[in-house]
């Protein structure tokens, strides 16, 4: 009986452990990542101009069903476009402000899930980034995509690279010089944490997302 005691004693504090364990981890993974870019090659003549009125400023637009993720996301985002010495304004209404500055949009499908262990929350969807500021060519795209068509990669793929084809297309019309547009998507980006582990999923994926467009930044400075 005394053997039987310790034996129970010694699978419950490996069972505590365990449970410790796993609600101290935090993670960010994601099933797919990649972007699509493109910028104008021709010679430049005295007939183009430039673009946007104001360079320094950054407009930013998160959009998803989850208002406390776009908060996230926006928060990350703008201090991402701060660390690089821009300035960058929240816009609620992100078409007002076409060819007027920098342009970063994002959109995303949000959901999450926990238990007494962990929280998680798991997003898809592209953010948008043009030098320009060419908003018209993203919006015109995003206004008339259903949310739930984000959590189809190959839809994300092919939204991503018509984005970029439309906006160049657009700005080589207007013979605009910076033509530079880039989208990053994301599919199932995760992230899951620990109760213990006093780390904030929605946190973990808008840094993540924040990240790659510090990337971004640093490749299309002008």
């Amino acid at each position: 009986m005394k053997k039987l005691f310790v034996g129970l004693c010694i699978a419950l504090v490996l069972l505590v452990a365990v449970v410790l364990t796993l609600a101290d981890e935090h993670i960010v993974v994601m099933d797919e990542m990649g972007s699509s870019h493109q910028s104008n090659g021709l010679p430049v003549s005295g007939t183009w101009k430039s673009a946007p009125q104001n360079p320094n400023t950054v407009y930013i637009a998160v959009y998803s069903p989850e208002k406390r993720f776009s908060t996230c996301v926006e928060r990350a985002l703008i201090k991402a476009v701060r660390a690089h010495g821009l300035k960058p304004v929240p816009a609620e209404n992100i078409s007002e402000y076409d060819m007027k500055g920098r342009i970063v949009v994002g959109y995303f499908t949000a959901s999450t899930s926990g238990n007494i262990l962990s929280r998680e929350v798991k997003v898809s969807g592209i953010l948008y980034y043009s030098c320009a500021g060419d908003v018209r060519s993203a919006m015109r795209f995003i206004n008339s995509t259903s949310i739930d068509r984000l959590n189809n990669i190959t839809y994300l793929k092919n939204l991503s690279s018509s984005i970029c084809r439309t906006s160049l297309n657009r700005l080589v019309s207007m013979r605009i010089v910076n033509t530079s547009c880039t989208v990053i998507y994301w599919w199932n980006l995760r992230a899951e944490a620990g109760v213990l582990s006093g780390k904030d999923p929605y946190r973990m994926v808008a840094n993540a997302i924040a990240d790659q467009l510090n990337v971004t930044l640093n490749a299309t400075r002008s």
